[in-house]
């Protein structure tokens, strides 16, 4: 401690005033929560609930791998989409869809994906899923703005976008959502 700190010229039989809050021992300890919230909610680990910060941390792995979970699945079910079209253009038993039709099944997969993306991206995380589905959803935003700026502009129809954009952004938190509410249920079952 610096001589110029005022916390070195208190005596130990003085109150602290620089206690920690987090220090139940404080007479500046928070008060319980009078309506009687507990930790486990999909919003856990955002509050000072919060109990063990080492094993809290957020988790840019469980981001990550769960941007690229989402990445991976939506391109291997998108060229399969297209593999099904092509098969059957060329045995003749189908013709090739519209625009509008093609746009709509690859959006459905590609919000069917983003859920699966957001959940392994919360079961990663163990913790605060719902804020890691959210990191997950704006690091995928950003990727996709530099996508669009780097290819000179939108290349879809708004109309698209305007779909797509939302129903990612409700699948990639709700995926994580599932993964948090998985973990509670486990949590309970076992009793801890």
């Amino acid at each position: 401690m610096r001589d110029d700190d005022p916390r070195a010229n208190l005596r130990a039989d003085e109150p602290n005033p620089y206690r920690s809050f987090d220090d139940p021992d404080s007479p500046q300890a928070p008060a319980p929560d009078p309506f009687g919230a507990r930790p486990g909610g999909a919003l856990d680990g955002v509050g000072p609930h919060e109990a063990t910060r080492g094993a809290r941390r957020f988790s840019v792995l469980a981001v990550a791998v769960g941007y690229g979970s989402d990445y991976l699945v939506t391109e291997v079910v998108d060229r399969l989409y297209w593999q099904v079209v092509v098969e059957r253009i060329v045995s003749g038993s189908g013709s090739m869809p519209n625009e509008t039709t093609s746009l709509l099944a690859i959006s459905l997969l590609g919000t069917a994906s983003s859920v699966l993306g957001g959940f392994v991206c919360g079961r990663i995380a163990k913790h605060a899923e719902v804020k890691h589905g959210v990191a997950q959803l704006l690091l995928g935003f950003a990727i996709f703005l530099g996508q669009v700026w780097s290819s000179g502009g939108w290349g879809l129809p708004s109309w698209y976008y305007a779909l797509t954009i939302p129903a990612v952004s409700l699948a990639t938190v709700a995926g994580a959502w599932l993964a948090g509410q998985r973990r509670l249920r486990r949590a309970r079952a076992s009793g801890s």
